[in-house]
């Protein structure tokens, strides 16, 4: 049997994309090629001493003989037998399939292990670029002005005033650039400059994980959205942080790590609750974003005993209005088309700023009681709301609208 000659330039890629595995060698496939063809040749009879291949044939390990009369053990199961005789059982179609899907499980991993490194790496370039532009705001928005002495601004600003304007003026310039290049918003860029910022600094030990792929971006993000929080000269509430935070954030999932981490926040904080709260209290408000099909959302950000009280009285409406037997809504349209009606009503419940919200929750009538449709109006319009000019049939019904100046900007 003749060997044929290796390949050359056959391509051969490093490694296997199933598993990640390296190709065998061209020695071990044709190896295992003549090793197929001596099987199945007729050459060699099986069941006889005379079963190693001789000398020549270019195998380079002896082939156990089968004897005659050989009867393979019954089961598939059954693997002593096989292996006390010197055979190796053949694998059948379910160990094949299995070893197929561990490869694909395997390449999984892989594919799944890279995209968190590509992130951080992304997140480190963005903040090295950012820290560049401050540095050096000159390849950005041109030389320094102020270092010559015949320079003089035409705002009357000082150099020590225009210097840092420079700064936040590249600063920009780099945040656009990247936002343009890689199709994202300029928050997202300044969010994820900040987020490497907080991590690379504060939490060593879960940006190294990150950076290493054996954390996902859902982690490092709301790692660092609470790191973040802590207060900004405070090492040792950030060195524990990040000690207590990195072993959970490596076995939890996203979800279940937010609840832990949160409560190590929680922990390590040096402040206080309260002047935590009364300084969060300033956030507060009310926002709408619009949503498909006509729907829109309404979120509001509310202290904590002021949103329970909101919920308390949506859902006692909601079962009260439950009750009614043609109802046929749901508890949360229910809560949805109670929340609405109140909010809409032309006379609302007069409530004190001064009264905390337990005590207005308290002495109020159940929600139940309440009419949930808009009111009449049952009262004329103030008079300063009548129309002052004249209503004909042939009168406009809006008042005439007034020249537009031929100037593009209003004097």
């Amino acid at each position: 049997m003749t060997r044929p000659a290796p390949s050359a330039h056959r391509p051969m890629p490093a490694l296997r994309e199933c598993d990640g595995a390296p190709w065998p060698s061209d020695d071990e496939l044709e190896f295992e090629a003549e090793w197929a063809a001596f099987r199945e040749s007729g050459d060699v009879e099986w069941g006889t001493d005379a079963g190693t291949p001789a000398p020549g044939d270019g195998l380079a390990s002896p082939v156990p003989s089968e004897p005659r009369g050989y009867v393979p053990p019954d089961g598939p199961g059954d693997v002593d037998a096989w292996e006390g005789d010197g055979f190796v059982r053949p694998l059948d179609s379910t160990v094949l399939a299995m070893s197929d899907v561990d490869a694909r499980v395997g390449h999984l991993e892989n594919v799944v292990a890279e995209r968190p490194r590509a992130t951080a790496e992304e997140c480190r370039l963005i903040l090295a670029i950012l820290d560049d532009a401050a540095f050096d705001p000159t390849p950005w928005v041109g030389p320094d002005p102020t270092l010559d002495r015949a320079w003089v601004d035409s705002r009357g600003r000082t150099p020590g005033a225009v210097r840092p304007d420079r700064v936040d003026l590249a600063e920009r310039a780099a945040v656009a650039e990247i936002a343009v290049r890689l199709h994202l918003s300029e928050q997202t860029v300044r969010t994820r400059a900040a987020h490497a910022q907080t991590l690379a600094v504060g939490c060593p030990k879960l940006w190294a994980a990150f950076g290493e792929g054996r954390l996902s971006e859902k982690h490092a993000v709301d790692a660092a959205r609470l790191a973040s929080t802590l207060p900004a000269g405070d090492a040792d509430a950030f060195e524990r942080f990040d000690d207590e935070a990195c072993p959970p954030a490596l076995v939890l999932t996203p979800a279940k790590f937010a609840v832990a981490a949160r409560a190590i926040r929680e922990r390590v904080h040096a402040e206080s609750i309260e002047a935590r709260h009364r300084r969060a209290a300033v956030d507060r408000g009310v926002w709408m974003r619009a949503e498909l099909d006509g729907m829109a959302s309404l979120h509001a950000l509310l202290p904590a005993d002021r949103a329970r009280a909101v919920m308390s009285r949506l859902d006692k409406a909601a079962q009260h209005l439950r009750a009614a037997p043609d109802e046929e809504r749901t508890l949360a349209q229910l809560r949805a088309d109670a929340f609405a009606d109140l909010i809409t009503m032309t006379v609302a419940p007069a409530v004190s700023s001064t009264t905390s919200a337990p005590n207005a929750t308290a002495d109020a009538p159940p929600m139940g009681d309440r009419p949930l449709t808009p009111r009449p109006r049952t009262q004329p319009p103030h008079p300063r709301h009548q129309p002052d000019w004249p209503r004909t049939p042939h009168a406009r019904s809006a008042p005439p609208r007034r020249r537009r100046s031929s100037s593009r900007f209003p004097r």
